[in-house]
């Protein structure tokens, strides 16, 4: 949501200096994943809260890595998001799953971009990366191995370094 959110002021705006972009779809979402995945989610949670659909959550949020090797993580996301009002949660998945398509207008962005692809990514697959990559005058990719759309959580270090080498690239 935070990376579609920067590309929309982006748009819109010459604040923005430069961006890195996390797991970010710029594409309205697909209709059968719409209706059969992230509307029944939303529902379930909107209703029920995030309990009966955690495995499934962690799974999209998480890369297998994580999830066998870094258990604490994902329980502390878990913990965290647990604690939110579910009919806030169910809203905030709404504003992801109904965006608009910004795709045609990728190429207006004027400020350096670095588009962080996590590889097990389920939310924003490397066709959502390459749309960027490939639209986005003058953008760059740093791909995060063994990691999913939380890949800062996961890879903390790794990441930390990507930004760094973008932003000193960059003279920013």
């Amino acid at each position: 949501m935070g990376a579609m959110t920067a590309l929309q002021i982006a748009l819109v705006s010459d604040v923005v200096g430069a961006m890195v972009l996390f797991g970010c779809n710029a594409a309205a979402e697909k209709w059968l994943r719409l209706t059969f995945k992230y509307r029944p989610m939303e529902f379930i949670i909107r209703h029920w809260g995030i309990g009966p659909l955690e495995r499934q959550i962690t799974k999209i949020m998480f890369g297998e890595a994580a999830r066998d090797e870094q258990p604490e993580i994902v329980e502390e996301f878990l913990v965290q998001a647990r604690k939110h009002n579910r009919v806030d949660l169910a809203d905030t998945i709404h504003a992801v799953i109904t965006r608009l398509s910004v795709i045609s207008r990728l190429k207006e962005i004027r400020c350096p971009v670095l588009v962080v692809h996590a590889e097990q990514d389920e939310t924003s697959g490397e066709e959502c990366a390459l749309a960027l990559l490939n639209r986005i005058p003058g953008a760059i990719l740093a791909r995060i191995p063994r990691t999913g759309h939380l890949s800062a959580m996961e890879q903390p270090k790794l990441v930390a370094e990507k930004i760094i080498a973008f932003l000193q690239d960059k003279r920013l």
